[in-house]
């Protein structure tokens, strides 16, 4: 076979209208378990992680308005530096933010984003079939697992809470593969080299973890299929495409890296997806643990395809799909064992190799069906039981998709529906106690939970901006040195904390409450001379530092008379050098200008801004 012909010869391939199809059943799934009424209001999902891309939507707004990749964020840790792009699941929400917000609020440019990203799911199997030139019963059996692995899968649990773009990625990562392939394979030029580089540029900034996706659908097919590639077009595509998508992204990987090196993050949260465990390969077949009832089947198919597919482009093609699969559920289930590799998170990307797979499933679909009319008795009765089984599993896997959209009080997947159902009752009563009860001259030390105890979500970034109130802790677990979670404080195990030093954390960072849930903290501070309980609800309880002296000044005398994403306004300024509880960084600026420079404590790795010769009312921010 020709080189210029070696992908699959399109027989009856894929059209629009079942495109068109597809995706208004997908419309239909999305806008009943959303659902589509909320889809305009100004209600926020605030559900897990989605809260704290609502967070960074509203830094994107500074950002846009100073024109700069960074703020400096006043409301946590007592001021850091911060960017959308520390948030790798928010960059496109905040890109669509920094673009129509305030025009189109926060809160509905990310239902947007979500709603359409779900129905990208059947769209990119449909359109990576096309492209493979596959035909459209084997393009639409790819589809239906593909999608029952949205709504079934971890995928949809991904999806519910707030990991969007990384489900959004895995879908995306197949018709870019196939465009890949196409090239490859001796198909189109110039215009369809420059526009898989674009498709790899925007699909990179959907999801940091796209050209891992990618690579481990392109790998394979190089290997696979060298005889049915043109070398040239090879070679071209290795430089051109990994070119194109890299170089509009530079500038925020330059900034996640130079952020890195100024304010590492602690790797308490290397755990996180990380579990090295083999077993995981098996027990998620057979629907264990993180499995789901569609695995098998799809397992079955391929298997079926890498035995009985002969055809001399189809099946390169089938095991090109089958090794990716393979390759990503053998890293997530030992892939953290390489400590390099913990922080990319493995486990996640089982449900990713599943969907690669869903491709040679469709192969075998079609040797299924044949041999189901084979003369060879064995075969025959072989098909007949992988046809009962697969029968079965999708199905039930189908009846799972009815529970996933039902409303009912029964197990689901992910979040039960409404996806849209704004602030949970703790997160109403917090931020009208934090209204009532607090003001904005001292900070809060707030109790980040890694099990999104607040009504399931990460809602500080939210309470932060509703009620313009300082916190130490947050936006999100294990951030930074100065913060609070489940048995640690300012960097330190609680057991490992004298009272007296606790005591000193409080003055160096002006906090006059603090917000405790777990009862080893709770029982910590209740502990504390100075400190009184003020208010209970539920497993929450607030207390007041008592005698606080509320004051942003460790030197010197001022006020703190308004915060903002990149503003921090003080009036009353006086003495001849001054030392703010905030934090120092070298970009940061001050208007009118004075001396600026770093002053170390012994108690916090990142140092405070020391001024001499202040202005009496001075603005600081990051240009």
């Amino acid at each position: 076979m020709p080189p210029g012909n070696a992908c699959p010869n399109r027989e009856s391939g894929v059209d629009y209208g079942t495109i068109a199809l597809a995706a208004l059943l997908q419309f239909f799934l999305v806008a009943y378990s959303f659902p589509l009424g909320e889809l305009f209001s100004q209600t926020p999902v605030l559900f897990s992680d989605a809260g704290y891309h609502w967070y960074h939507m509203k830094l994107a707004l500074a950002l846009a308005r100073d024109g700069t990749q960074w703020a400096y964020d006043p409301f946590f840790a007592a001021g850091l530096p911060r960017g959308v792009f520390l948030d790798p699941s928010a960059h496109f929400p905040a890109a669509l933010a920094a673009l129509f917000s305030p025009a189109i609020s926060e809160a509905v440019l990310y239902k947007i984003y979500a709603f359409a990203s779900a129905l990208l799911a059947p769209i990119s199997v449909l359109l990576a079939a096309r492209l493979l030139d596959l035909p459209k019963r084997q393009a639409i059996v790819a589809m239906v697992f593909a999608t029952l692995l949205f709504w079934t899968s971890m995928f949809r649990w991904y999806y519910t809470h707030g990991m969007v773009s990384f489900v959004t990625a895995a879908y995306l990562a197949l018709p870019f593969a196939a465009l890949f392939f196409r090239y490859t394979c001796g198909r189109g030029g110039g215009w369809l080299l420059s526009g898989t580089g674009a498709f790899g540029a925007v699909a990179f900034f959907y999801h940091p973890l796209f050209p891992v996706l990618a690579a481990s659908l392109i790998g394979p097919w190089l290997i696979v299929s060298f005889r049915l590639t043109v070398w040239r077009r090879v070679l071209a595509a290795l430089t051109v495409i990994p070119l194109l998508s890299l170089l509009p992204n530079l500038p925020w990987l330059d900034a996640v890296q130079e952020y890195s090196k100024a304010f590492p993050v602690g790797d308490f949260m290397a755990a996180y997806q990380a579990k090295v465990d083999p077993s995981k390969l098996w027990m998620e077949l057979l629907a264990q643990g993180e499995g789901c009832k569609v695995y098998a089947p799809i397992a079955l198919l391929a298997l079926w395809a890498a035995i009985r597919e002969k055809g001399p482009a189809a099946r390169p093609l089938a095991i090109s799909f089958l090794s990716a699969g393979i390759i990503l559920l053998v890293f997530a289930a030992v892939g953290a064992a390489l400590r390099p590799l913990a922080s990319l998170q493995p486990n996640r990307f089982a449900a990713a190799g599943y969907l690669f797979l869903t491709i040679p499933a469709a192969f075998g679909f079609m040797r299924v069906w044949q041999a189901l009319r084979s003369p060879t008795p064995a075969l025959r009765a072989t098909a007949v039981l992988t046809t009962i089984m697969v029968a079965i599993s999708t199905s039930y896997a189908a009846y799972e998709v009815a529970r996933e959209v039902s409303y009912a009080d029964i197990g689901h997947v992910g979040k039960k529906p409404p996806m849209v159902d704004g602030a949970g009752p703790y997160t109403v009563w917090l931020e009208e106690w934090l209204r009532r009860h607090t003001d904005e001259s001292s900070r809060i030390l707030f109790e980040v939970s890694l099990p999104r105890l607040y009504d399931g979500g990460r809602v500080i970034g939210y309470l932060a901006l509703q009620t313009q109130r300082e916190f130490i802790g947050g936006p999100y677990p294990y951030m930074h040195a100065a913060s609070f979670q489940d048995g640690q404080a300012f960097g330190k195990a609680l057991g490992d904390l004298p009272s007296g030093l606790f005591a000193a954390y409080l003055r160096l960072y002006n906090v006059g409450w603090i917000i405790a849930n777990t009862p080893t903290n709770k029982d910590y501070i209740d502990a504390l001379p100075g400190v009184d309980a003020v208010a209970n609800n539920g497993s929450f309880r607030i207390y007041r530092v008592v005698g606080h002296d509320a004051n942003f000044f460790l030197k010197g005398q001022g006020t703190i008379s308004h915060r903002e994403h990149n503003r921090v306004v003080a009036t009353n300024v006086s003495g001849p050098a001054i030392v703010l509880k905030y934090h120092y960084h070298e970009r940061l600026q001050i208007d009118p200008p004075a001396r600026m420079y770093p002053v170390q404590s012994d108690l916090d790795p990142i140092p405070f801004i020391g001024i001499d010769d202040p202005p009496a009312e001075f603005t600081i921010s990051i240009r």
